[in-house]
């Protein structure tokens, strides 16, 4: 099935915090390291994390696979009456491949009737895009302790 661009087959594979903690953390770093220069940030909390902050996660966490190669992770965590989307991270050399497209549309389709919210940076341009082109809505803005400008997405079901 070719749901990428440029002839990417992903396959939606889910992950185990544990066993899978240092892949989800090196595409993190690289998604991260990324993002914390696209929006000037020096003190990026994301950047902090480690591989035993994830491996003790109760979050689903779930991957696109090209072949054996992990492109992408998606971290969904559930609510009282509503998932947030944690973390979406694409690996380098995958961006703009469709990886991240792939596995905001894949998780929206396997939880089928949800609310869902997530937040980004609001100089995330290709974030933001994302998730609106996803049926994402912006509902509010703030900046956090860091002094970045933060924005709140959030889908309701239909």
């Amino acid at each position: 099935m070719t749901n990428g661009t440029q002839g990417f087959h992903w396959q939606w594979r889910a992950l185990h915090p544990r066993r899978d903690s240092a892949d989800i953390l090196r595409i993190s770093l690289e998604a991260y390291t990324r993002e914390a220069a696209l929006i000037g940030a020096s003190d990026f909390p994301p950047l902090a994390e480690t591989i035993a902050d994830i491996s003790g996660s109760k979050h689903f966490f779930y991957a696109a696979m090209d072949d054996s190669s992990m492109g992408a992770v998606i971290e969904a965590e559930p609510r009282e009456d509503s998932w947030d989307i944690n973390r979406l991270v694409v690996a380098d050399g995958y961006q703009r491949r469709g990886a991240g497209r792939f596995l905001v549309n894949r998780l929206l389709e396997e939880c089928g009737e949800a609310n869902w919210t997530v937040s980004t940076a609001m100089d995330n341009k290709p974030a933001l895009a994302l998730y609106e082109s996803a049926g994402f809505r912006q509902t509010r803005q703030w900046r956090n302790v860091q002094g970045y400008e933060l924005v709140e997405l959030e889908r309701v079901s239909r």
